[in-house]
């Protein structure tokens, strides 16, 4: 018989990540260990058993707990912020607000999908109907025009089309995760959302960091040590090689588009340590409610932009179907 330990767990849903991440919280913020959740989570179907027992091995084995979660989180970032907040104290706080940014995302996206249902159905049905136009009824309507007038069928702008789609949906596989953060800041419509998105785990944990007293040699060095996949160590790193070449902080943080320029004013006021972590959560909140401003205002233009590309659909259907006609009708 299989024991639960040898069966591989799978990687934590978005909802039971969220669940998971506030029962974390809750038992932190009311002076609980944090392996009290193994008792908690099964019994609030939170956590499978294979998932269970893969966090009990983990904290016997006296690992903290994001790097327990590690291999049930696909998100580097969420693991670093925790590892984080872990080492200075602010664990509680970390699940808490993550869990409430975790579960606005998952409102916003269902939102979204009940939006999007409708509209994408017109275009899937669309699309069909302009396939068996070409297909089937444009060659009919060909065959009854007069013989100067007959058109060869051609589909090189469809097969181009798609062409095309199929070579950027490779090129984005492809992309290695650190060139894709800049390409995330420069796609239309979306650059906010990410611009807010990253700003708000930096100032978050530079807060935590700040506060624990740790200069920026220690902070840039003690972050580098984490998942090479997450953004702050990505930025950390590249940050540390820069000033140990030479360069000045001011210039790189003006240089770089993934830092926030709010850094180099918080630089420039030169406050107390107290203060600037102030600042800092400050700024994070305020990224915060900026990306939720985003998400909803995006989420409130995307219908209307699928109901646009409808309207050109149903304008080419129009156009597929009259023009053989108006041309079968010159000819007699």
């Amino acid at each position: 018989m299989t024991s639960i330990n040898s069966v591989k767990p799978r990687p934590l849903k978005a909802e039971q990540l969220t669940e998971f991440l506030e029962l974390c919280g809750e038992l932190l913020k009311n002076g609980y260990p944090v392996q009290n959740v193994l008792v908690l989570a099964p019994s609030l179907k939170v956590l499978s058993q294979p998932q269970v027992g893969l966090l009990a091995d983990a904290f016997k084995e006296g690992q903290p707990l994001a790097q327990a979660m590690a291999p049930l989180v696909r998100q580097p970032n969420l693991i670093t912020q925790l590892e984080i907040a872990e080492a200075h104290g602010n664990l509680a706080t970390c699940c808490r607000e993550n869990a409430q940014f975790l579960r606005e995302r998952q409102e916003q996206s269902k939102q979204l999908r009940g939006l999007l249902a409708y509209p994408i159905f017109l275009i899937i049905m669309m699309m069909a109907l302009l396939a068996f136009i070409q297909l089937v009824l444009k060659p009919q309507l060909n065959s009854l025009m007069p013989e100067q007038t007959s058109q060869r069928q051609t589909f090189w702008p469809i097969v181009v089309g798609l062409a095309l789609l199929l070579m950027l949906t490779i090129f984005w596989i492809k992309l290695p995760i650190e060139k894709r953060r800049y390409y995330h800041l420069k796609m239309p419509i979306v650059h906010q959302i990410w611009s807010s998105y990253y700003h708000y785990l930096l100032f978050t944990d530079l807060a935590h960091l700040i506060q624990s007293g740790l200069s920026l040699q220690e902070i840039l060095g003690y972050v580098s040590k984490f998942d090479s996949k997450s953004l702050q160590v990505f930025l950390a790193r590249k940050v540390e090689d820069e000033i140990n070449a030479g360069q000045d902080l001011r210039k790189i943080i003006h240089r770089e588009p993934l830092l926030p320029n709010e850094l180099l004013i918080l630089l420039a006021k030169g406050e107390e340590r107290q203060f600037q972590a102030m600042e800092l959560q400050i700024l994070a909140q305020r990224n915060f409610h900026s990306l939720n401003r985003n998400l909803k205002r995006l989420i409130e233009q995307v219908q209307p932009l699928l109901f646009i590309v409808i309207a050109v659909i149903i304008a080419v259907l129009y156009l597929q179907i009259l023009l053989p006609i108006y041309q079968i009708m010159r000819g007699f």
